[in-house]
């Protein structure tokens, strides 16, 4: 699977070169003025490349943004910035980076999301109370170190899409939110065991009239 991301980063590169160097010829003036090459070139590979990246993700879906995965992500965006910083014309059915990987990003979030959940379940909490260096559990340590990986593996799409902020942010603050029951809900059943010996114990009618004939007694 990673070398054949890495194949396709590689077609998306050859065909930007590709691209460069027809307008490098077109700047030459080799060709009659009326044929725009780069423009005509550039519409030609950019449709072929985009119907090969649908196929290929179609066929091998990217599960999350590992390193292979993120460079392809990567390439495609800068295939799509340097065709608009070199004044070629947007083409229709051409690359749109966004548009490719819009639902698998939106998909890799809800995954991690419900991943993160899962961890979170009172069942697989433990050691509530074993302390850590900063004075926490294992439990917070680990889903902070998570939540802090989550972030650090989605920072290079977010710094190209700053609009995906909000997904994550609220798939963040579920896995928050969530951290907070799961322990409220560890010590409370710690803490069960004691309320017999902290709540005030309620006498019966009986014993509290057996106390007084006896007191009574005593007093005579």
């Amino acid at each position: 699977m990673s070398t054949a991301y890495q194949k396709m980063t590689s077609l998306c590169m050859n065909i930007k070169n590709e691209i460069y160097t027809d307008i490098e010829i077109h700047n030459q003036h080799i060709l009659p003025s009326f044929i725009d090459l780069p423009n005509l070139s550039a519409s030609i590979y950019s449709t072929e490349l985009c119907n090969r990246l649908r196929t290929f993700l179609t066929a091998c879906p990217p599960a999350g943004p590992s390193p292979p995965v993120a460079e392809l992500v990567i390439v495609t965006n800068d295939f799509q910035r340097d065709l608009a910083s070199w004044k070629i014309s947007p083409v229709k059915g051409g690359v749109d980076a966004k548009e490719l990987f819009h639902l698998y990003i939106l998909v890799w979030i809800q995954d991690k999301r419900l991943s993160l959940l899962e961890t979170c379940k009172l069942d697989k909490v433990k050691w509530s109370g074993v302390r850590t260096q900063h004075s926490t559990t294992p439990f917070v340590d680990d889903m902070y170190d998570r939540l802090r990986e989550t972030l650090n593996d989605y920072e290079l799409i977010i710094c190209r899409w700053p609009e995906y902020v909000f997904v994550l942010e609220n798939a963040v603050a579920d896995v928050e939110k969530a951290v907070v029951e799961a322990l409220d809900k560890q010590y409370a059943d710690v803490l069960l065991p004691l309320k017999d010996h902290l709540t005030p114990k309620k006498f019966g009618l009986k014993y509290v009239q057996k106390l007084a004939k006896r007191s009574a007694w005593e007093f005579c």
